[in-house]
């Protein structure tokens, strides 16, 4: 069974907190993810899609989105 893929939006929704319809369910899935509950993959370009938008469209520092996503 192939694992689920952890996509851009998810961690925006998390890192963000924008949506409130999606953002708290965002933040659960990824403490799941945290404590091992959930096994799921990723890929570069995902962490790259995330710095990148958080960076040039919300106008965060590189430390405060370091600190956040790792």
């Amino acid at each position: 069974m192939a694992l689920p893929f952890l996509d851009t939006n998810i961690v925006l929704r998390h890192l963000l907190q924008d949506v409130p319809e999606q953002s708290p369910r965002c933040t659960a899935y990824l403490a799941r993810i945290e404590r091992g509950e959930l096994k799921v993959r990723t890929a570069d370009t995902v962490v790259f899609e995330v710095v990148f938008t958080v960076q040039r469209a919300y106008k965060q520092p590189k430390a405060a989105i370091a600190a956040a996503v790792l």
